[in-house]
């Protein structure tokens, strides 16, 4: 759909929500290539779907990373 909200009532009961910041998870239709799903991530900040990244290289320890939690799905076809 072209907003997450159409899924309610039939697909879901509502809006999932980040764990985040308590907002409605972030979605967006990206044309003919499918939709992303994210969530702003460890550093509280929305990145408009950037992948997650370490602040600096060799970082590994949770709360360190800058980005979103993304997840991209293909059109069904």
């Amino acid at each position: 759909p072209e907003k997450l909200d159409a899924l309610v009532p039939e697909f879901l009961d509502r809006i999932p929500h980040d764990v985040f910041d308590g907002q409605p998870m972030r979605y967006r239709r990206e044309g003919e290539q499918g939709f992303v799903l994210w969530s702003i991530g460890f550093d509280g900040k929305d990145d408009n779907a950037a992948p997650l990244l370490p602040k600096s290289s060799g970082t590994t320890n949770v709360g360190e990373e800058t980005g979103d939690l993304v997840w991209r799905y293909p059109q069904v076809k």
